[in-house]
Order: structure tokens, then sequence, then C-alpha cells
């Protein structure tokens, strides 16, 4: 899963952003909008996988939490395939 969608980011635009955000598996912005970025954390209180991305058209970052990889794995190539991500 994250081969892939970190080449369909780099497709759509994003570059990869190395920060020091705690526990980040990737971070990608999209070029020339560093407010518009997708990233895929793990919250090892809530013991949940964190994917955040921006809505296309919208000005806001969606921010969804996940028990089981697999079903995040699913979820992102569902907002990737589908041209939700902006």
């Amino acid at each position: 899963m994250t081969i892939y969608v970190e080449k369909m980011l780099v497709e759509n635009n994003y570059k990869e952003y190395v920060d020091d955000t705690p526990h980040c598996m990737w971070n990608y912005i999209k070029k020339g909008d560093e407010t518009a970025n997708a990233t895929l954390t793990f919250d090892y209180e809530l013991k949940k996988w964190r994917f955040t991305y921006p809505l296309k058209n919208h000005r806001i970052n969606y921010a969804v939490y996940f028990d089981d990889f697999d079903k995040l794995s699913s979820y992102i190539d569902y907002i990737i395939s589908n041209n939700i991500i902006q």
C-alpha cells in the first residue's frame, strides 16, 4: 500500500516533506500549496493509525483513524483512486 500511495501522490503533484512529526510513516505536501498535505502516522496513545488528507475544493484537511491497517489501506486506495484528495 505505501509504495502505491506514495507513487500516486507524486503523480498528483505532491512531494515528500520530511519533518520531526512523531511516529510519522510519511508526509507529502502539494507543490505550490504547503497547507495541502497528506500524512500517515501511528498514535501510540490511541493505538490507531491516523491518515490526514486535503479535501478536494476545500481549504481543510480531513483526518480519519483506523485500528486495522488493512482497512486503512483500502480506505486510502479508495480516496486516491476516486480522486477525492486535492
